[in-house]
């Protein structure tokens, strides 16, 4: 929580984490001057004990010591925290990192972060933001004047809105809005039927030149828009308390409203509906989807109307102070007089209990006034672009497909969710934002759900990721460039040769599919797309950022100095872009689908029978091979021979699992493996990632919160394997659960196997291991 002042006045509000960066004339909150001085209180959660340095520009207290630049000792568990920064003439700008034993220095993260209190200044401040919510909802100052701190929400255009609905909608609409959306932003303008009739008849002869194709009733296309409209993600959007769709067929037929997705921001700038780049079929899909539920209160004949009498008072209503309207007369303007925003009146025209006269009724709640009423006592006084930016990722929904300081709200398949935003303005460069939101560049051609294109909307977004993470503006820092021979050298960490890293296994290459089920993000695009700090981090210890990713842990195993030097590498090697050679193994895949393991373990991520999608098969120096289970963290099989054919996944239009290529010994289906405290109760497992100890893959992930590591090695006699774990601190026994052991003969010096369960003692627990090999 961050209590702030400029002197005048003092705003209290929340935020994910005390960073910032601003411009000179911009403040920290939109209600202060930019010279301000803020605290930041809360707690911290240390998950780990260990010596901590905090880094920043600021004056940084634990538990009410001054720990700011130098080594603390902190025990885990949840710490008081506080944050003192006045600031100064010129660029502010406010990061906290921080760097333990543990990690590496990182920007503290936003979930180990937390407040404690609610002081009633912090209600009174969200009370007069969810006014300032309001004002640019209701596009307050389209008809009231104000500076050029506030932004309304244009309405739709309305020049040819004869196209997409009838006389008979426009009639029932203008009458309330909300009876045919309860959240419609537009309020109640002319009460009498007559003038109601006369403006839907005006507005409903407003037609484009070009006439629409009729689109025929099909009951399998409006099938297949039903599951487009799931896939898509657009119930993140519209559901029954959001944006509802019911009652669509009463205002629309299938060839308007298809016409309309096709490019909803040609009718509606404002990019609350955005372009979701669709084909012609499926947006005559969608549209026979949606236009199946009609609204009968909507669909009664309006009386008789003039459409003449209807311009004049679509002019005197103030309706083109919204929206654009234009005839064969030109463009309508609006004749209505409202007072600027500064002189408007707390209780009265629109902010009244029960507006009359031309006042606009927006059917305002007793906390809605409220909320309007105190922003107009404290109006904004600075450009404040971190709370831009939460203002605009909520009016637009971002949070409804990507995870923001808080999951998203919808659910996708694995390797199809949208990427997280939280650490988003420390990862992208901002001419890549900048490609991303205004020019339609996408970076994951094969998810079914689609970023969409919001227009020029969003253009503030562009330079906001970064001002909201306290980063630095822009690019942030490049590396030197390299040269040719040490990007010829470097790229071969990227291929699938000998001391590789078979990166290509999974990530696309210069615009072509990765030769694995597990699709990563296109190589040559990654470091015009990435921050290269933020790259480093990623690659020392991925799972940090983001747990559960599929990206694997090749270099926090490694001496720090080596993997230093190798990640440069790999930074070098993604440094041309598009002009980046081919990586070793890139063009092989065409011609020999066979994966051979010789000296040094194999991992490849893809799918394979009997396991979840999110498998990693793993091929070993001997023979043996097994297949890693990671959303649900278990060994699922293992087999002996060779290791993969990947014709199924790789060859023609792939996707198929691969075959494992000898004779699985060891299968586990139904029976989670290791269970902590009592061996009845199937334990809860997350997947942490897996890293490198001299090129054997360690598997991490915790069991019922409880860290686990598990190695798997070839047996010494080569017959079988040896599964070494390793557990955080554990209060009980420990049980490993194996099915099957007539076909397989385990053993363990943590004890024996009884009934297929063997029980390691807690002294013993926290490292023991086991071997299988087939009867």
């Amino acid at each position: 929580m961050v209590r702030a002042t400029d002197g005048e006045r003092t705003v209290v509000f929340i935020t994910p984490a005390a960073n910032f960066t601003l411009a000179p004339g911009e403040s920290i909150h939109p209600q202060l001057k930019p010279a301000f001085q803020a605290e930041w209180t809360g707690r911290l959660s240390v998950l780990r004990a260990g010596k901590y340095t905090f880094h920043t520009a600021a004056r940084v207290l634990i538990d009410g010591q001054d720990v700011q630049g130098k080594p603390v000792q902190l025990q885990a568990g949840e710490r008081m925290l506080k944050i003192e920064f006045k600031r100064a003439a010129g660029t502010a700008r406010l990061q906290v990192e921080w760097e333990s034993d543990s990690f590496r220095r990182e920007p503290v993260p936003p979930g180990v972060l937390s407040h404690v209190e609610a002081p009633a200044e912090l209600a009174a401040t969200q009370k007069s933001e969810h006014g300032r919510r309001l004002v640019e909802d209701l596009n307050c100052v389209a008809c009231h004047t104000s500076g050029e701190l506030l932004r309304g929400r244009v309405g739709p255009d309305l020049s040819a809105v004869g196209d997409r609905a009838t006389a008979t909608w426009i009639f029932a609409w203008l009458e309330n809005p909300r009876h045919f959306r309860k959240d419609a932003a537009m309020p109640v303008l002319s009460a009498g039927a007559q003038d109601r009739a006369d403006i839907a008849a005006y507005l409903a002869a407003l037609k484009s030149k070009a006439s629409l194709a009729a689109v025929a009733s099909d009951a399998t296309r409006a099938a297949k828009g039903k599951d487009l409209f799931a896939s898509l993600g657009c119930a993140g959007c519209h559901d029954e308390q959001r944006h509802p769709l019911a009652g669509l067929g009463s205002k629309y037929s299938a060839a308007a409203l298809a016409k309309y997705l096709i490019n909803p921001l040609e009718v509606d700038p404002s990019g609350r509906m955005p372009d979701f780049a669709l084909s012609h079929g499926e947006a005559e899909q969608l549209a026979l989807h949606l236009v199946g539920s009609k609204n009968p209160d909507f669909e009664k004949a309006p009386p008789a109307g003039n459409a003449a009498r209807g311009r004049e008072l679509v002019a005197s209503s103030g309706c083109a102070n919204c929206h654009t309207i234009r005839d064969d007369r030109g463009a309508v303007a609006s004749s209505l007089a409202a007072p600027a925003f500064d002189k408007l009146a707390a209780g009265k025209g629109c902010l009244a209990a029960a507006p009359s006269g031309k006042a606009a009724r927006y059917d305002l709640s007793a906390a809605d006034r409220e909320g309007l009423e105190a922003f107009l006592r404290q109006p904004d006084r600075s450009p404040a672009p971190v709370a831009d930016f939460h203002r605009l990722t909520t009016q637009l929904n971002c949070v409804a497909c990507h995870e923001l300081y808080s999951p998203a709200r919808l659910s996708f398949p694995v390797n199809q969710s949208p990427p997280p935003l939280t650490d988003s303005g420390n990862k992208v460069r901002a001419s890549w934002l900048s490609a991303v939101l205004l020019n339609h560049k996408r970076v994951r051609p094969w998810m079914a759900a689609r970023m969409p294109h919001y227009g020029p909307a969003v253009a503030g977004l562009v330079n906001q990721f970064a001002a909201q993470a306290g980063a630095e503006p822009g690019e942030g820092a490049m590396i030197p460039s390299p040269s040719k021979p040490q990007v010829e050298a470097a790229v071969k960490l990227l291929g699938s040769g000998e001391g590789g890293l078979s990166c290509i296994s999974c990530h696309d290459f210069s615009g072509q599919k990765s030769q694995g089920e597990m699709r990563g993000p296109d190589l040559t695009e990654m470091y015009a797309r990435c921050r290269a700090d933020w790259l480093r981090r990623w690659l020392w210890e991925p799972t940090r950022l983001q747990p559960g990713t599929a990206m694997p842990t090749f270099f926090s195993g490694m001496p720090a100095g080596k993997a230093d030097a190798m990640i440069e590498q790999v930074l070098q090697a993604l440094w041309p872009g598009k002009d980046m050679p081919e990586p070793p193994g890139w063009g092989d895949a065409g011609m020999n689908y066979t994966i051979v393991v010789s000296n040094e373990p194999v991992l490849l991520r893809t799918f394979l029978v009997n396991s979840a999608p999110r498998s990693i098969a793993v091929g070993l120096p001997g023979g043996q091979s097994y297949c890693f289970d990671a959303e649900f963290s278990m060994l699922r099989f293992a087999w002996s021979g060779g290791f993969l054919d990947m014709k199924p996944a790789w060859g023609n239009r792939g996707g198929e699992p691969a075959i494992p290529l000898g004779t699985i010994w060891f299968n586990t289906q139904s029976s989670y493996p290791l269970r902590i405290g009592n061996p009845e109760i199937m334990p809860k497992s997350v997947f942490r990632g897996y890293r490198f100890e001299k090129g054997v893959p360690v598997f991490l992930y915790e069991v019922n919160g409880v860290a686990v590591t598990e190695k798997i090695t070839t047996s010494p006699d080569k017959r079988g394997i040896v599964r070494e774990f390793e557990l955080g601190p554990v209060v009980s026994d420990v049980w490993v659960t194996l099915p099957d052991l007539a076909r397989v003969r385990a053993s363990s010096a943590a004890g024996k196997f009884q009934g297929g369960r063997l029980k390691v003692p807690t002294d013993a627990a926290r490292k023991f291991s086991i071997s299988l090999e087939p009867q």
